[in-house]
């Protein structure tokens, strides 16, 4: 997959090539990432990046895809750093699950 293919993959798609392991996390984020940077010079839409935090959170949420965190762990790592919505890219599991 190219990075544009990955930054306009919805998320239900997203989420079945996590389980299957076909994607990471990482992967994911770091091609959103670019894409923002990318835009980023050229139409300014960001006033504040958590490109870090983001990262970080999407390596908890592959270490989880690998069988390494038990599901409310990883939820609960996710949102508990942050509520910020770019955070929570990274982190894409269901509430009570």
């Amino acid at each position: 997959m190219t990075p544009d293919d990955l930054a306009l993959m919805p998320a239900h798609v997203a989420l079945t090539e996590f389980r299957a392991r076909r994607l990471s996390p990482v992967e994911l984020t770091t091609a959103l990432i670019d894409r923002a940077e990318a835009d980023q010079g050229r139409i300014n839409p960001f006033t504040f990046t958590y490109f870090d935090a983001a990262l970080d959170a999407a390596k908890r949420a592959e270490a989880s895809y690998m069988g390494k965190v038990h599901h409310r762990a990883r939820w609960k790592a996710c949102v508990s750093r942050s509520r910020m919505p770019v955070i929570l890219l990274a982190c894409p599991h269901r509430l009570g699950h």
